[in-house]
Parts: structure tokens; C-alpha cells; sequence
């Protein structure tokens, strides 16, 4: 969360002024979809992981059937009246699979740092790009009456008549 908006101010800034509202909805879009996205491929190793060590663990158990898949879960202790064997099995498995999770987060954290120290420049701004980067303290400009998406300070524009 604290590189949010550092990541967006690098990218708002990194873009010229008439891709701004295009830059701003892909880093919009991406911000939304990709910790689910993250998180989906996390658990689908972590089960991916849990899964094959347990049927390496208990051969006698049919890793692939609905019933063993309702009966233990990833990271969770399996139902009760299981055999001590299985429960030791998938603790041992969930311990693998928690492991292994960790270190593709780890990876997909350092892509994403490598990502960014590579592709993200605070390029010079090319002839004719207007950078605003300085703040004019002092009272903001009122807004045109018609302009409902304009908020120029802290009271609320006029309303129009």
C-alpha cells in the first residue's frame, strides 16, 4: 500500500500530458485487477504444491477425487476422524506448499522491482509537453458556473441557475 503513490505519481509524471487519461486508467485498471491477480496464482501453486506432496506423502489417497479435495484443505487441518498418518501428511504438505508460496511471492516482488528500476524513467519532457511541477501556494481560481466536475476549493461552487 505505502508504494501506491509513489508508483502512481512515477507513472502520471512519466507520460506525456496527452496520454495522461490513458495512462491514468491503465495504472487504474492494474492497481484494481493485479493483487487479485497476484493472489490467485499464489494460492493456485500453494495448492498446485499441497496437492502433489500429499499424494506423494499417502499414495492411498486420490488427490484428484472431490471427496479427499473437501476433506483436506491447503493450509488447513483436515476433517475430523482422519488417520493421524493423513494429519501428519498434510501438515507436512501445507508446510511445502506455504514455503513454496512464499518464495513465488518473493519472486513476483522482485520481478516487479526490476520491472519498475528498468521501466520506469522520469523522462525529460519532449518540445511542446507542458510539466507542471511546481505549487503556487494561495487560493485557488473559482470554477465556470457549468462546470459541475470542478472544485476549486474547500465550499462548493455556485450552483447553476
Amino acid at each position: 500500500m505505502m508504494m501506491v503513490a509513489p508508483l502512481t505519481t512515477t507513472v502520471m509524471t512519466s507520460v506525456p500530458q496527452h496520454m495522461a487519461g490513458l495512462a491514468s486508467a491503465v495504472n487504474n485498471a492494474i492497481s484494481r485487477v493485479g493483487p487479485q491477480l497476484a493472489t490467485a496464482v499464489i494460492f493456485v501453486v500453494a495448492s498446485s504444491i499441497f496437492f502433489g506432496t500429499l499424494g506423494d506423502l499417502v499414495p492411498s489417497l486420490d488427490t484428484s477425487s472431490d471427496n479427499v479435495r473437501a476433506d483436506f484443505g491447503p493450509l488447513n487441518p483436515p476433517v475430523a476422524g482422519t488417520p493421524a498418518d493423513q494429519v501428519a501428511a498434510s501438515a507436512e504438505a501445507s508446510q511445502d506448499a506455504f514455503s513454496f508460496a512464499m518464495l513465488v511471492a518473493a519472486a513476483l516482488l522482485f520481478a516487479g522491482a526490476i520491472v519498475s528500476a528498468i521501466g520506469l524513467r522520469d523522462p525529460a519532457p519532449a518540445a511542446g509537453d507542458q510539466v507542471v511541477r511546481e505549487v503556487v501556494p494561495g487560493p485557488l481560481p473559482p470554477c465556470p458556473p457549468l462546470d459541475v466536475d470542478c472544485v476549486a476549493s474547500e465550499e462548493a461552487p455556485p450552483a447553476a441557475a
